[in-house]
């Protein structure tokens, strides 16, 4: 299985980042490498502090645009859905929806880290 489907498995919509790249696979397969290296580089902690929450509130923007521009819907979901709550200041709930989102997340990272150069 090759890393497209096998993230097309976990619930990325591949088809239509490709479409929006114009069907351009290497340039695709560089973009999900550098993402990848952005997780590991900024990914959140979720023992953030809850009164000062904006550094959080930032890499949660970065990720959430990076997944949602190469179609890894259940990250960008995930990440979305947490950034709404920390800008509506709740902070605690943000945090129940991303350590949700674990599991899904890591199995994504797992696969493109598998096929990383």
């Amino acid at each position: 299985m090759s890393m497209l489907n096998e993230l097309k498995a976990l619930g990325a919509d591949v088809d239509s980042a490709l479409e929006n790249l114009n069907g351009k696979q290497t340039l695709y397969e560089r973009l999900i490498f550098k993402f990848l290296k952005l997780m590991k580089e900024k990914d959140i902690s979720l023992d953030f502090d809850e009164t000062d929450y904006s550094e959080i509130t930032e890499r949660v923007h970065m990720i959430k645009g990076g997944a949602g521009n190469l179609g890894i819907t259940p990250i960008y979901e995930s990440y979305n859905e947490a950034l709404l709550l920390l800008r509506a200041e709740n902070p605690k709930q943000a945090k129940i929806v991303l350590r949700q989102a674990i599991l899904t997340k890591q199995a994504i990272l797992d696969c493109i880290d598998h096929y990383a150069p």
